[in-house]
């Protein structure tokens, strides 16, 4: 990568924000306060990701015996425009879900953490490049991105459904439902993580007790620890998670609690066919696929839509429906408290001001599902987004 020289131009080109704006991981807390970047700003900086994909999509999702698990990663030194596309994503493993998953992913791991070793070295790795004699680079692993059960499985955690459901915090499920800030949940750390591996390993009863069952071999990096440095995947727990979620419960309770409103699987798809999608937003154009038993259909919270459907049809569907639901409806709320999370979960550049309006984003969307859905357990998912809220300010939950 670095005998490019097109990727070197990128490469050192990174430049902090000069606005006070965050932009990149060099304008967070975590980089001016990381040992290794401040004594090397140059440091490259790696960000891996994991998710589980499908071979044989004609025989259904839940063909789990051909499921192959990818693991990808990017230097996050590059400028934000370049890191999304394709040429800056690497693969580095594709494996059958099963071995990996059989061997705690210590084959995948063990081979990454061999390079990442000596990148973490005094004296770095030795490149061969071509141009630039003698060239020597250091680095760590600075985050890890993946889905709730890659991130359960990598970080030697118990399963979702465990009653310690959570990797970055000890809240336990019957909480999940009332604790909705940040400063009231108990943060996993280093050491309280390193505790329970310790209790762990000494007896397999207590392993219910922290829910966690081992310590992920990336916690043998130098600066790297499963419990502080993972990154939750917006992606899955808004999109295919909050998103229909939400959707389909407001859908529910206007087909069954408010049916003078009129909104059926008809006008839904009626709309959704007849509505004019800007030209960014044909290719997620969501699906009309609504039929009035699925939306009546209690604990079935599927839209069938993909994860960009989902995005595309929040945020219209206050344009599709908006003309039937009264002012000041509260599940009509729900929908649009979500739209303007989303609208900053999503952003490319953020302040730290959109922080404090985040947290009471997500606390008035907590209050208003209460009010409207007081019978309806929470997810997993509705749970990760008290920790997209900042923990007292600290920039470091947006790097």
């Amino acid at each position: 990568m670095f005998s490019n020289p097109k990727f070197r131009t990128l490469y050192f080109s990174e430049q902090p924000s000069s606005n006070g704006r965050i932009r990149t991981h060099e304008d967070t807390e975590d980089f001016r306060s990381h040992r290794l970047f401040n004594e090397f700003s140059g440091a490259v900086r790696i960000q891996i990701f994991s998710d589980d994909l499908e071979v044989v999509n004609p025989c259904g999702s839940k063909t789990t015996n051909h499921q192959q698990a990818m693991f990808c990663f990017t230097i996050i030194n590059l400028p934000p425009c370049s890191l999304s596309q394709l040429p800056h994503i690497h693969p580095f493993a594709i494996c059958k879900t099963s071995d990996v998953v059989e061997d705690n992913f210590a084959f995948v791991i063990r081979e990454f953490m061999v390079e990442l070793h000596e990148l973490e070295s005094d004296n770095g790795m030795l490149l061969d490049v071509a141009d630039l004699a003698d060239f020597r680079i250091r680095g760590t692993l600075v985050s890890v991105c993946a889905d709730t059960k890659g991130a359960h499985e990598i970080g030697g955690f118990m399963s979702p459904s465990a009653k310690k459901l959570c990797c970055l915090c000890l809240i336990e499920r019957p909480e999940i439902n009332f604790k909705s800030r940040i400063d009231k949940l108990v943060l996993r750390d280093r050491n309280n993580y390193d505790e329970a591996v310790v209790a762990s390993n000494s007896d397999v009863n207590e392993i219910p007790k922290t829910g966690v069952k081992f310590s992920s071999l990336l916690n043998e990096s130098k600066f790297f620890h499963f419990a502080e440095n993972l990154i939750l995947d917006c992606m899955h727990d808004l999109l295919e998670g909050v998103a229909p979620f939400s959707i389909t419960n407001v859908n529910r309770a206007f087909a069954t609690i408010s049916p003078e409103f009129g909104i059926d699987a008809e006008l839904l798809n009626s709309r959704i066919n007849t509505f004019q999608f800007s030209f960014y937003d044909l290719g997620n154009k969501p699906s009309s696929k609504f039929s009035d038993e699925k939306i009546r259909q209690k604990e079935n919270y599927s839209t069938k839509q993909r994860a960009g459907q989902n995005f595309c049809l929040l945020n219209m569907y206050p344009l599709l429906i908006g003309d039937k639901v009264p002012e000041g409806n509260f599940y009509f709320a729900i929908i649009l408290t979500l739209r303007h999370i989303m609208d900053i979960v999503f952003s490319p550049i953020i302040t730290i001001e959109q922080t404090v309006i985040l947290e009471m984003l997500v606390l008035r969307y907590f209050e208003h599902f209460r009010l409207a859905f007081p019978d309806v357990q929470r997810k997993n998912k509705m749970h990760h987004m008290v920790h997209y809220m900042p923990k007292s300010l600290d920039p470091k939950i947006h790097q």
